[in-house]
């Protein structure tokens, strides 16, 4: 059975986690809401293609600090889905919700922080080794 690559999930968490900022920023805590909802099972998918990579490569620490990280991220977004549900019909947004949906971002921004320099250091590594060359 071929693998499926995780990217659309990623990208589509991490899209759905920023709509969801941006309504609660213009006020339509609703829209956020069931932007958050959304994002429940891409960011379901990821955490688990993160796990399938994480028992591949057990060894690698950034593997794993990317698996606990999708683990959490993945948990503050249906924290922050559950303390808004009440709110929905009063249009309010409790501190609650506004904490978990920052805290998501945050994980996010160090995530991708980490798989840049995660791809720049491979790069690089790749870069500094001999070449074969043909005579």
């Amino acid at each position: 059975m071929a693998k499926l690559p995780c990217m659309p999930q990623r990208a589509a968490t991490v899209a759905l986690v920023l709509a969801a900022a941006l309504a609660d920023a213009a006020g339509a805590h609703g829209v956020a809401f069931y932007s958050l909802v959304a994002a429940v099972p891409f960011g379901a998918a990821a955490s688990l293609a993160a796990f399938d990579a994480l028992l591949v490569r057990r060894d690698d620490p950034v593997v794993v600090l990317q698996t606990l990280l999708w683990a959490l991220c993945l948990f503050l977004i249906v924290a922050g889905c559950a303390a808004r549900t009440p709110a929905l019909e009063t249009g309010g947004l409790p501190a609650f919700a506004r904490s978990t949906l920052s805290a998501a971002l945050l994980l996010l921004a160090v995530k991708g922080s980490l798989a840049g320099w995660t791809v720049a250091r491979t790069r690089l590594g790749s870069g500094l080794a001999p070449r074969a060359t043909r005579a």
